[in-house]
Protein backbone atom coordinates (compact mmCIF):
# COMPACT_ATOMS: atom_id res chain seq x y z
CA UNK A 1 0.00 0.00 0.00
CA UNK A 2 2.65 2.34 0.93
CA UNK A 3 4.72 1.70 -1.98
CA UNK A 4 1.56 2.22 -4.06
CA UNK A 5 1.43 5.67 -2.54
CA UNK A 6 4.56 6.89 -3.45
CA UNK A 7 4.99 5.81 -6.79
CA UNK A 8 1.92 7.74 -6.97
CA UNK A 9 3.17 10.50 -5.53
CA UNK A 10 6.40 10.36 -7.51
CA UNK A 11 4.31 10.67 -11.13
CA UNK A 12 2.36 13.40 -9.61
CA UNK A 13 5.49 15.49 -8.85
CA UNK A 14 8.01 14.19 -11.74
CA UNK A 15 5.64 14.68 -14.88
CA UNK A 16 7.97 13.79 -17.99
CA UNK A 17 10.71 12.54 -16.42
CA UNK A 18 11.70 8.60 -16.04
CA UNK A 19 11.14 7.02 -12.81
CA UNK A 20 14.01 5.02 -14.09
CA UNK A 21 16.21 7.96 -14.30
CA UNK A 22 15.51 9.56 -11.36
CA UNK A 23 15.82 6.56 -9.17
CA UNK A 24 18.53 5.48 -10.58
CA UNK A 25 20.04 8.92 -10.05
CA UNK A 26 19.55 9.27 -6.01
CA UNK A 27 20.42 5.57 -5.77
CA UNK A 28 23.63 6.33 -7.80
CA UNK A 29 24.44 8.91 -5.51
CA UNK A 30 23.07 7.39 -2.02
CA UNK A 31 25.28 4.94 -3.23
CA UNK A 32 28.62 6.85 -3.80
CA UNK A 33 28.01 8.74 -0.85
CA UNK A 34 27.45 5.61 1.20
CA UNK A 35 31.26 4.40 -0.56
CA UNK A 36 32.90 7.73 0.47
CA UNK A 37 31.61 7.65 3.76
CA UNK A 38 33.59 4.28 4.30
CA UNK A 39 37.29 5.90 2.57
CA UNK A 40 36.34 9.01 5.27
CA UNK A 41 35.69 7.24 8.28
CA UNK A 42 39.23 5.00 7.34
CA UNK A 43 41.19 8.11 6.77
CA UNK A 44 39.84 9.91 9.83
CA UNK A 45 41.02 7.37 11.89
CA UNK A 46 43.86 6.00 10.00
CA UNK A 47 45.54 9.48 9.96
CA UNK A 48 44.24 11.37 12.48
CA UNK A 49 43.15 15.01 12.57
CA UNK A 50 46.39 16.31 11.22
CA UNK A 51 46.69 13.96 8.57
CA UNK A 52 42.69 13.83 7.76
CA UNK A 53 43.36 17.58 7.24
CA UNK A 54 45.72 17.19 4.56
CA UNK A 55 44.26 14.98 2.67
CA UNK A 56 41.12 17.36 3.16
CA UNK A 57 43.66 20.25 2.07
CA UNK A 58 44.66 18.48 -0.80
CA UNK A 59 41.95 16.67 -2.55
CA UNK A 60 40.25 20.68 -2.16
CA UNK A 61 42.74 21.76 -5.22
CA UNK A 62 41.55 19.94 -7.87
CA UNK A 63 38.48 20.38 -6.54
CA UNK A 64 38.94 24.46 -6.58
CA UNK A 65 39.96 24.15 -9.88
CA UNK A 66 36.87 22.09 -11.67
CA UNK A 67 35.01 24.59 -9.53
CA UNK A 68 36.54 28.02 -10.37
CA UNK A 69 38.43 27.45 -13.26
CA UNK A 70 35.71 25.68 -15.32
CA UNK A 71 34.71 29.08 -16.02
CA UNK A 72 30.35 27.88 -17.00
CA UNK A 73 31.49 25.18 -19.44
CA UNK A 74 30.30 22.25 -17.46
CA UNK A 75 26.49 23.70 -18.13
CA UNK A 76 27.21 25.18 -21.81
CA UNK A 77 28.31 20.96 -22.46
CA UNK A 78 24.78 19.97 -20.72
CA UNK A 79 22.83 22.35 -22.68
CA UNK A 80 24.44 21.84 -26.43
CA UNK A 81 25.44 18.19 -25.74
CA UNK A 82 22.21 17.29 -27.49
CA UNK A 83 22.24 19.60 -30.14
CA UNK A 84 23.84 16.76 -32.73
CA UNK A 85 26.54 14.68 -32.98
CA UNK A 86 28.64 17.25 -34.51
CA UNK A 87 27.71 19.93 -31.72
CA UNK A 88 28.65 16.78 -29.66
CA UNK A 89 31.93 16.42 -30.84
CA UNK A 90 32.78 19.58 -30.73
CA UNK A 91 32.23 20.31 -26.96
CA UNK A 92 34.51 17.06 -26.61
CA UNK A 93 37.13 18.51 -28.52
CA UNK A 94 37.06 21.58 -26.94
CA UNK A 95 36.92 19.98 -23.47
CA UNK A 96 40.01 18.23 -23.62
CA UNK A 97 42.00 21.52 -25.20
CA UNK A 98 40.56 23.72 -22.35
CA UNK A 99 40.98 21.20 -19.94
CA UNK A 100 44.63 20.76 -20.73
CA UNK A 101 45.63 24.17 -20.87
CA UNK A 102 43.19 25.50 -18.17
CA UNK A 103 43.60 22.72 -15.58
CA UNK A 104 47.74 23.18 -16.15
CA UNK A 105 47.58 26.47 -15.78
CA UNK A 106 45.35 26.41 -12.66
CA UNK A 107 47.91 23.63 -10.96
CA UNK A 108 50.94 25.36 -11.90
CA UNK A 109 49.99 29.29 -10.63
CA UNK A 110 48.65 27.59 -7.27
CA UNK A 111 52.25 25.72 -6.89
CA UNK A 112 55.03 27.97 -8.09
CA UNK A 113 52.86 31.14 -6.10
CA UNK A 114 53.15 28.44 -2.83
CA UNK A 115 56.91 28.69 -3.60
CA UNK A 116 56.43 32.91 -3.36
CA UNK A 117 54.20 32.70 -0.69
CA UNK A 118 54.09 29.36 1.52
CA UNK A 119 50.89 30.58 2.84
CA UNK A 120 49.12 29.99 -0.29
CA UNK A 121 50.44 26.03 0.33
CA UNK A 122 47.74 25.93 3.19
CA UNK A 123 50.17 24.10 5.17
CA UNK A 124 50.61 21.39 2.50
CA UNK A 125 54.56 19.73 1.99
CA UNK A 126 55.72 21.33 -1.50
CA UNK A 127 55.97 17.67 -2.84
CA UNK A 128 52.34 17.16 -1.80
CA UNK A 129 51.52 20.26 -3.44
CA UNK A 130 52.77 19.20 -6.33
CA UNK A 131 50.86 16.10 -6.42
CA UNK A 132 48.00 18.01 -5.95
CA UNK A 133 48.32 20.46 -8.00
CA UNK A 134 48.97 17.58 -11.32
CA UNK A 135 45.94 16.33 -10.17
CA UNK A 136 44.00 19.48 -11.73
CA UNK A 137 43.71 18.56 -15.29
CA UNK A 138 42.27 15.66 -15.17
CA UNK A 139 39.29 16.54 -12.39
CA UNK A 140 38.34 18.85 -14.94
CA UNK A 141 38.22 17.23 -17.97
CA UNK A 142 35.89 14.75 -16.13
CA UNK A 143 33.86 17.11 -15.34
CA UNK A 144 33.45 18.55 -18.15
CA UNK A 145 33.01 15.17 -20.27
CA UNK A 146 30.54 14.07 -17.42
CA UNK A 147 28.46 17.42 -18.02
CA UNK A 148 28.42 16.65 -22.14
CA UNK A 149 27.03 12.91 -20.96
CA UNK A 150 24.32 14.52 -19.03
CA UNK A 151 23.23 16.77 -22.07
CA UNK A 152 22.74 14.32 -24.24
CA UNK A 153 20.67 11.74 -21.72
CA UNK A 154 23.32 9.57 -20.63
CA UNK A 155 23.11 9.95 -16.98
CA UNK A 156 22.71 6.00 -16.00
CA UNK A 157 26.46 5.68 -17.76
CA UNK A 158 27.07 9.17 -16.15
CA UNK A 159 26.34 7.35 -12.79
CA UNK A 160 27.87 4.01 -13.22
CA UNK A 161 31.15 6.04 -14.03
CA UNK A 162 31.30 8.38 -10.62
CA UNK A 163 29.91 5.58 -8.57
CA UNK A 164 33.16 3.01 -9.76
CA UNK A 165 35.47 5.63 -9.31
CA UNK A 166 34.48 6.39 -6.49
CA UNK A 167 34.50 2.22 -5.11
CA UNK A 168 38.12 2.22 -6.37
CA UNK A 169 38.78 5.15 -4.38
CA UNK A 170 37.57 3.53 -1.27
CA UNK A 171 38.45 -0.14 -2.23
CA UNK A 172 42.24 1.68 -2.08
CA UNK A 173 41.94 3.88 1.28
CA UNK A 174 40.28 0.62 2.71
CA UNK A 175 43.13 -1.39 1.65
CA UNK A 176 45.67 1.04 2.90
CA UNK A 177 43.87 0.70 6.27
CA UNK A 178 43.87 -2.69 6.58
CA UNK A 179 47.11 -3.41 5.85
CA UNK A 180 48.43 -0.33 7.88
CA UNK A 181 49.85 1.38 5.06
CA UNK A 182 47.97 4.92 5.21
CA UNK A 183 49.39 7.47 4.55
CA UNK A 184 48.53 11.17 2.81
CA UNK A 185 50.25 10.55 -0.23
CA UNK A 186 48.91 6.62 -0.57
CA UNK A 187 45.25 7.61 0.20
CA UNK A 188 45.41 11.02 -2.53
CA UNK A 189 47.55 8.57 -4.99
CA UNK A 190 44.58 6.19 -4.78
CA UNK A 191 42.08 9.27 -5.28
CA UNK A 192 44.00 10.23 -8.26
CA UNK A 193 44.07 6.77 -10.05
CA UNK A 194 39.85 6.61 -9.46
CA UNK A 195 39.90 9.91 -11.75
CA UNK A 196 42.11 8.67 -14.27
CA UNK A 197 39.76 5.42 -14.01
CA UNK A 198 36.76 7.82 -14.78
CA UNK A 199 38.73 9.77 -17.32
CA UNK A 200 39.49 7.25 -19.77
CA UNK A 201 35.52 5.49 -19.18
CA UNK A 202 34.06 8.62 -20.14
CA UNK A 203 36.71 8.85 -23.18
CA UNK A 204 35.76 5.81 -24.92
CA UNK A 205 31.86 6.59 -23.80
CA UNK A 206 32.49 9.80 -25.64
CA UNK A 207 33.22 7.59 -29.30
CA UNK A 208 29.62 6.59 -29.35
CA UNK A 209 26.78 7.95 -31.40
CA UNK A 210 23.82 9.42 -29.79
CA UNK A 211 22.07 11.34 -32.48
CA UNK A 212 22.59 12.38 -35.77
CA UNK A 213 24.88 14.22 -37.26
CA UNK A 214 23.42 18.30 -37.80
CA UNK A 215 23.92 21.65 -36.09
CA UNK A 216 27.42 22.85 -34.37
CA UNK A 217 27.46 25.13 -31.63
CA UNK A 218 29.27 28.27 -32.41
CA UNK A 219 31.68 29.74 -30.30
CA UNK A 220 29.84 32.83 -29.39
CA UNK A 221 27.01 30.93 -28.43
CA UNK A 222 29.28 28.60 -26.60
CA UNK A 223 31.00 31.49 -24.33
CA UNK A 224 28.35 33.16 -24.07
CA UNK A 225 26.01 30.79 -22.30
CA UNK A 226 28.94 29.56 -19.94
CA UNK A 227 30.18 32.89 -18.50
CA UNK A 228 26.09 33.27 -17.82
CA UNK A 229 25.86 30.07 -16.23
CA UNK A 230 29.55 30.36 -14.79
CA UNK A 231 29.19 32.19 -11.75
CA UNK A 232 25.83 30.72 -9.83
CA UNK A 233 27.64 27.31 -10.25
CA UNK A 234 31.13 28.77 -8.73
CA UNK A 235 29.03 29.45 -5.24
CA UNK A 236 26.44 26.07 -5.91
CA UNK A 237 29.19 23.60 -6.03
CA UNK A 238 32.21 25.64 -4.52
CA UNK A 239 30.64 26.48 -1.30
CA UNK A 240 31.04 23.45 1.21
CA UNK A 241 34.96 22.58 -0.79
CA UNK A 242 36.44 26.15 -0.81
CA UNK A 243 36.18 26.50 2.54
CA UNK A 244 38.56 24.09 3.39
CA UNK A 245 41.40 26.47 2.32
CA UNK A 246 40.13 29.80 4.33
CA UNK A 247 38.97 27.36 7.32
CA UNK A 248 42.56 26.29 7.42
CA UNK A 249 43.90 30.14 6.97
CA UNK A 250 41.85 31.40 9.47
CA UNK A 251 40.96 28.86 12.14
CA UNK A 252 43.68 26.13 11.65
CA UNK A 253 44.35 22.50 10.96
CA UNK A 254 41.99 20.70 13.51
CA UNK A 255 39.19 22.83 12.51
CA UNK A 256 39.55 21.69 8.97
CA UNK A 257 39.76 17.96 9.70
CA UNK A 258 36.33 18.97 12.14
CA UNK A 259 34.71 20.31 8.81
CA UNK A 260 36.41 17.25 6.64
CA UNK A 261 34.17 15.11 9.14
CA UNK A 262 30.67 16.92 8.40
CA UNK A 263 31.60 17.49 5.19
CA UNK A 264 30.57 13.96 3.53
CA UNK A 265 27.20 13.74 6.33
CA UNK A 266 26.04 17.19 5.06
CA UNK A 267 26.07 16.93 1.65
CA UNK A 268 23.70 13.99 1.97
CA UNK A 269 21.22 16.23 2.54
CA UNK A 270 22.38 17.40 -1.29
CA UNK A 271 21.68 14.15 -2.98
CA UNK A 272 18.04 14.36 -3.93
CA UNK A 273 17.60 17.99 -5.19
CA UNK A 274 21.26 17.43 -6.94
CA UNK A 275 19.83 14.48 -8.76
CA UNK A 276 16.42 16.24 -9.36
CA UNK A 277 17.97 19.19 -11.01
CA UNK A 278 20.73 16.72 -12.85
CA UNK A 279 17.90 15.13 -14.30
CA UNK A 280 15.23 17.65 -15.07
CA UNK A 281 17.89 19.84 -16.53
CA UNK A 282 18.40 17.74 -20.45
CA UNK A 283 14.50 17.04 -20.02
CA UNK A 284 13.44 21.01 -19.77
CA UNK A 285 16.08 21.87 -22.51
CA UNK A 286 14.16 19.34 -24.46
CA UNK A 287 10.64 20.57 -23.57
CA UNK A 288 9.81 17.62 -21.41
CA UNK A 289 8.97 19.39 -18.35
CA UNK A 290 7.51 22.76 -18.16
CA UNK A 291 7.44 25.51 -15.23
CA UNK A 292 4.46 23.90 -13.22
CA UNK A 293 5.88 20.57 -13.75
CA UNK A 294 9.29 22.18 -12.10
CA UNK A 295 7.11 23.39 -9.14
CA UNK A 296 6.02 20.29 -8.37
CA UNK A 297 9.34 18.32 -7.93
CA UNK A 298 10.65 21.45 -6.30
CA UNK A 299 7.85 21.08 -3.55
CA UNK A 300 8.73 17.20 -3.12
CA UNK A 301 12.49 17.89 -2.68
CA UNK A 302 12.30 20.42 -0.26
CA UNK A 303 9.85 18.33 1.76
CA UNK A 304 11.78 15.06 1.57
CA UNK A 305 15.01 17.14 2.23
CA UNK A 306 13.61 18.78 5.58
CA UNK A 307 12.32 14.96 6.44
CA UNK A 308 16.27 13.73 5.89
CA UNK A 309 17.97 16.96 7.59
CA UNK A 310 15.60 15.97 10.82
CA UNK A 311 16.91 12.56 10.83
CA UNK A 312 20.33 13.52 10.27
CA UNK A 313 20.45 16.07 13.08
CA UNK A 314 19.05 13.49 15.37
CA UNK A 315 21.40 10.97 14.49
CA UNK A 316 24.39 12.96 14.25
CA UNK A 317 25.39 13.44 17.96
CA UNK A 318 25.44 9.52 18.30
CA UNK A 319 26.61 8.36 15.12
CA UNK A 320 30.01 10.79 14.87
CA UNK A 321 31.58 9.95 17.78
CA UNK A 322 30.89 5.91 17.39
CA UNK A 323 31.93 5.53 13.78
CA UNK A 324 34.70 8.49 13.57
CA UNK A 325 36.06 8.19 16.94
CA UNK A 326 35.58 10.62 20.36
CA UNK A 327 38.33 13.10 18.50
CA UNK A 328 35.77 14.39 16.17
CA UNK A 329 32.75 14.81 18.61
CA UNK A 330 32.82 18.71 17.43
CA UNK A 331 31.86 17.73 14.43
CA UNK A 332 28.33 17.59 15.43
CA UNK A 333 28.43 21.02 15.67
CA UNK A 334 29.36 21.74 12.38
CA UNK A 335 26.81 19.33 10.65
CA UNK A 336 23.86 21.19 13.12
CA UNK A 337 25.31 24.74 12.36
CA UNK A 338 25.07 23.54 8.19
CA UNK A 339 21.55 21.95 8.19
CA UNK A 340 19.39 24.67 8.16
CA UNK A 341 21.23 26.25 5.31
CA UNK A 342 21.27 23.09 3.02
CA UNK A 343 17.42 22.89 3.84
CA UNK A 344 17.04 26.18 2.78
CA UNK A 345 18.93 25.38 -0.90
CA UNK A 346 17.07 22.69 -1.41
CA UNK A 347 13.71 24.81 -1.72
CA UNK A 348 15.32 26.21 -4.86
CA UNK A 349 17.60 24.49 -6.21
CA UNK A 350 15.11 22.78 -8.96
CA UNK A 351 14.01 26.23 -9.70
CA UNK A 352 17.74 27.15 -10.15
CA UNK A 353 18.29 24.43 -12.49
CA UNK A 354 14.93 25.20 -14.95
CA UNK A 355 15.89 28.79 -14.85
CA UNK A 356 19.33 27.77 -16.00
CA UNK A 357 18.17 25.16 -18.58
CA UNK A 358 15.63 27.93 -20.40
CA UNK A 359 18.73 30.52 -20.61
CA UNK A 360 17.31 33.00 -17.37
CA UNK A 361 19.95 33.11 -15.47
CA UNK A 362 19.61 36.64 -14.07
CA UNK A 363 18.14 35.96 -11.06
CA UNK A 364 20.55 33.17 -9.87
CA UNK A 365 23.47 35.76 -10.73
CA UNK A 366 21.65 38.15 -8.04
CA UNK A 367 21.28 35.19 -5.69
CA UNK A 368 25.01 33.81 -5.97
CA UNK A 369 26.36 37.64 -5.61
CA UNK A 370 24.50 37.50 -2.29
CA UNK A 371 25.42 34.05 -0.99
CA UNK A 372 29.05 34.79 -1.98
CA UNK A 373 29.12 38.03 0.05
CA UNK A 374 27.13 36.68 2.85
CA UNK A 375 29.01 33.06 2.81
CA UNK A 376 32.54 34.84 3.08
CA UNK A 377 31.83 37.85 5.35
CA UNK A 378 30.28 35.64 8.19
CA UNK A 379 33.21 32.86 7.10
CA UNK A 380 35.49 35.66 7.83
CA UNK A 381 33.86 37.25 11.46
CA UNK A 382 32.99 33.30 12.50
CA UNK A 383 35.23 30.51 11.93
CA UNK A 384 38.62 32.37 13.63
CA UNK A 385 36.26 32.47 16.97
CA UNK A 386 33.83 29.74 16.69
CA UNK A 387 36.31 27.19 14.34
CA UNK A 388 34.63 24.74 12.39
CA UNK A 389 31.49 25.49 13.98
CA UNK A 390 31.58 29.06 12.75
CA UNK A 391 32.25 28.00 8.87
CA UNK A 392 29.06 25.90 8.94
CA UNK A 393 27.49 28.73 10.04
CA UNK A 394 29.38 30.68 7.22
CA UNK A 395 27.46 27.60 4.63
CA UNK A 396 24.10 28.52 6.01
CA UNK A 397 23.88 32.10 5.77
CA UNK A 398 25.12 31.88 2.32
CA UNK A 399 22.45 29.00 1.55
CA UNK A 400 20.25 31.58 3.21
CA UNK A 401 21.06 34.81 1.16
CA UNK A 402 20.67 32.25 -2.07
CA UNK A 403 17.45 30.79 -1.25
CA UNK A 404 16.01 34.45 -0.37
CA UNK A 405 17.21 36.08 -3.43
CA UNK A 406 16.13 33.67 -5.72
CA UNK A 407 12.66 33.24 -4.56
CA UNK A 408 12.51 36.53 -4.13
CA UNK A 409 13.02 37.38 -7.87
CA UNK A 410 11.50 35.47 -9.44
CA UNK A 411 8.10 35.55 -7.32
CA UNK A 412 8.73 39.50 -8.52
CA UNK A 413 8.95 38.90 -12.26
CA UNK A 414 5.99 36.12 -11.54
CA UNK A 415 3.92 38.71 -10.80
CA UNK A 416 4.65 40.89 -13.58
CA UNK A 417 3.03 38.75 -15.55
CA UNK A 418 6.29 36.24 -16.50
CA UNK A 419 5.89 32.95 -15.66
CA UNK A 420 9.69 32.22 -14.41
CA UNK A 421 8.90 30.91 -11.21
CA UNK A 422 8.62 27.87 -10.33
Amino acid sequence: MRGSWLRDRLHRALPGIRLTAASGTVGARIGATGLGAVAAIAAARGLGTHGRALLALMMAVPTLCTVVAVLGLDNANARFASRSHSAFRQIVLRSVAFAAAAGSAFGAGWWFSGLAWPALRFGIDPRLALLSATVCPVCLLVTLLGTAEIGRDHIAAYNLIMTAATAVYVAGVVLLFATGDLTVARCFLVFAASQLLALVAFLALATGRVHPDGKEVSRHEYRSYAFRAYFPNLVQYGMLRMDVPLIQILAGTTAVAMYAVALPIAEILMLIPTAAALVIFPRVTAGAVDTAAAARIGRTVFLTSTAFAAVTALAAPVLIPAVYGARYRNSVDVVWCMLPGLVLFSAVRVRQAYLAATDQLRQAIMATAAAAAACLACLIALAPRFGAAGAGAADSAGYLAFALVLAGATRHRGRRGRPLSC
